[in-house]
């Protein structure tokens, strides 16, 4: 008797491995989604740190007047409230 030819065996082999894919997949698409008790934060969030550094500076009033106009925590939420008839509100910076 001939041994199976190499090529036939892994073509085999493939479509075995490609059917058990397809059953995880579908078991995984089956399992559905779980409510989470504190959603996902959509959106980005900048930090900024001013250093005992400005207190060299002659400007130093400005930078730290500048410094807490720009720190806001800006999200998905706080781009709903700005958004107004499709344009966005000014910030008042």
């Amino acid at each position: 008797m001939r041994p199976a030819h190499i090529k036939g065996q892994r073509q085999k082999e493939v479509r075995s491995i490609q059917r058990r894919q397809r059953k995880i997949w579908a078991a995984q698409r089956n399992l559905g989604y779980i409510k989470l008790e504190k959603p996902i934060r959509h959106g980005w969030f900048k930090e900024s740190v001013i250093t005992k550094q400005v207190e060299k500076y002659k400007n130093q009033e400005y930078i730290i007047e500048l410094h807490e106009k720009l720190v806001n925590p800006f999200g998905e939420e706080q781009k709903k409230k700005l958004k107004v008839n499709g344009t966005r509100k000014s910030r008042g910076i």
